[in-house]
């Protein structure tokens, strides 16, 4: 699932609370297409299982991003996701950084019916986080929407508020995930993914990461991109990332 990078936002709370609340009241697990095709994920900020996971769907895998700044640790995080249902899938997560481990992470994940040709796909999604050191804590609610406008083009969006509490202080975050994928074979897809948490400038992250996913043999997947962090306001920056990933049914 997903590597989430903190920034603070004001803009969108009520629009994805409301947002989000309505789809709990839709029937969750709503069934795919019988020729459904899983759209891709993005690396960094990832699903929990491709939307329209069937029951049963158990995933292993593993987040890594470096950034290039002097004394950046390597942030990492393995996870693991299982479709409990269908449409409906758990993940649970650990960040590290270095090997000291820095936040609890779970996250809720559910699809919504897809168009009969299977060429838009929407879903939801929950997570919530909580940091050891100082048990501050974020929840954030999304909303999710791929579109195939060709066979091997696709649009896949994540929209939604963050809500953190910094010693007592609730802030809001707007949360915005956009990634086009080019898939020219059956075993590679081309990326390019921006991970956008705008708003105060002393705490919106922005990353941009053109990507690869390679599928190998043995149920594998492997991942790799670099790009560009913004470090601090106006001061960019290369970070690389990879995930790896291995399907246990």
């Amino acid at each position: 699932m997903s590597f989430a990078l903190s920034v603070s936002v004001r803009h969108r709370a009520a629009l994805s609370g409301v947002g989000l609340l309505s789809l709990f009241a839709l029937p969750a697990g709503a069934q795919s297409h019988a020729g459904h095709v899983p759209m891709p994920e993005p690396m960094v900020f990832d699903l929990v299982r491709p939307l329209g996971a069937k029951r049963g769907e158990l995933e292993v895998n593993t987040l890594l991003v470096q950034s290039t700044q002097a004394g950046a640790p390597l942030a990492w995080a393995p996870e693991v996701e299982w479709a409990f249902r269908d449409g409906l899938a758990i993940e649970g997560e650990l960040p590290f950084e270095n090997g000291q481990l820095k936040t609890y992470k779970v996250a809720l994940q559910g699809t919504l019916a897809s168009n009969a040709s299977g060429r838009f796909q929407h879903g939801w999604q929950v997570i919530g986080q909580r940091v050891r050191a100082d048990r501050s804590w974020s929840a954030d609610a999304l909303y999710l929407a791929g579109y195939r406008p060709w066979s091997k083009v696709t649009l896949f969006t994540m929209s939604g508020a963050r809500r953190s509490v910094f010693d007592g202080d609730a802030v809001v975050q707007t949360v915005q995930n956009t990634t086009v994928f080019y898939q020219p074979s059956p075993r590679v897809i081309f990326g390019v993914e921006a991970n956008l948490i705008l708003g105060a400038a002393d705490r919106r992250s922005r990353l941009i990461m053109p990507q690869v996913q390679l599928e190998l043999a043995g149920k594998y997947l492997a991942e790799f991109g670099v790009g560009a962090e913004e470090r601090a306001p106006g001061r960019w920056g290369t970070a690389f990332g990879a995930r790896l990933v291995r399907q246990l049914h």
